[in-house]
């Protein structure tokens, strides 16, 4: 029964995946993920049924059009098998012990978060409505908390994920603030602010410390790899929503682990 859940959740992945896809390639260009319906970007047909399911439609069509026969992007396998690999581990930590709406609300949070990661490395920016749909989510997240505690919080209090859609996200206002103040220069992005205050409503204060930390753990490094490559951002802008995401994914599996060491 084990080994069926995990093929379950491992095709659900594939399936959002696919959508996701979707909002990474539309989103950065104000366009619907609705409208139109899928269609080839070479010959403009639409898409059916069979030209779009996950993983099998790219392996049967042998990566190509089933219409005009123009080469299938290989990138869109690549994220559908990235969201069902990302999946996985959620299952495992949170799924396999029962904890199920942790584990939809782990995956619902990382599905924003892998669209973040894409969108943000390469246009630098992070789309106002990912954030309102991970803030509703984190809004469903703190009412069922304040009813039935969650266990990814592990204190039992009904205020941790508000004390966390405020810690992490004012701590970067901050910083930014005095930076604009005394360098006159913008540290982090106002959706980096927004994004962070979406997170600490899914994991709580606690986990959003740890999650900010490791961002900046990462951040760090990818400046330091950059300056050694000589391949840092000609503007000089950091995709701190892609480590953003990173973190909170590192966090999400290892988190509790990792704040128990200081306790």
């Amino acid at each position: 029964m084990t080994v069926y859940y995990y093929i379950l959740v491992f095709t659900y992945g594939l399936i959002i995946g696919s959508f996701l896809n979707v909002c990474i390639y539309r989103m950065p260009l104000g366009e619907s993920v609705v409208k139109p319906p899928s269609h080839c970007p070479k010959c403009g047909t639409r898409l059916t049924v069979f030209d779009l399911v996950p993983l099998f439609s790219y392996l049967f069509l042998r990566g190509k059009c089933r219409y005009c026969k123009v080469k299938i992007p290989i990138k869109y396998l690549m994220m559908e098998l990235l969201t069902a690999i990302i999946y996985l581990p959620l299952f495992y930590k949170y799924g396999q012990s029962g904890q199920y709406i942790e584990f939809f609300a782990a995956a619902f949070l990382m599905s924003i978060l892998i669209v973040v990661f894409f969108i943000d490395l390469k246009h630098r920016k992070i789309p106002n409505s990912l954030v309102i749909i991970g803030f509703l989510g984190s809004v469903a997240v703190i009412v069922y908390n304040f009813f039935r505690p969650l266990d990814i919080y592990g204190d039992g209090n009904w205020w941790n994920p508000i004390v966390g859609m405020v810690s992490g996200s004012g701590f970067l206002l901050i910083v930014s603030l005095i930076c604009m103040g005394l360098l006159k220069k913008e540290a982090f992005g106002f959706g980096d602010i927004k994004l962070f205050a979406v997170i600490g409503g899914y994991i709580g204060w606690k986990m959003g410390i740890v999650a900010l930390l490791i961002s900046f753990v990462i951040s760090a490094l990818a400046v330091l790899i950059g300056a050694v490559l000589k391949r840092e951002d000609k503007k000089g802008n950091i995709a701190f929503g892609s480590f953003i995401s990173v973190g909170t994914y590192i966090t999400l599996l290892f988190g509790g682990e990792i704040i128990k060491l200081f306790y």
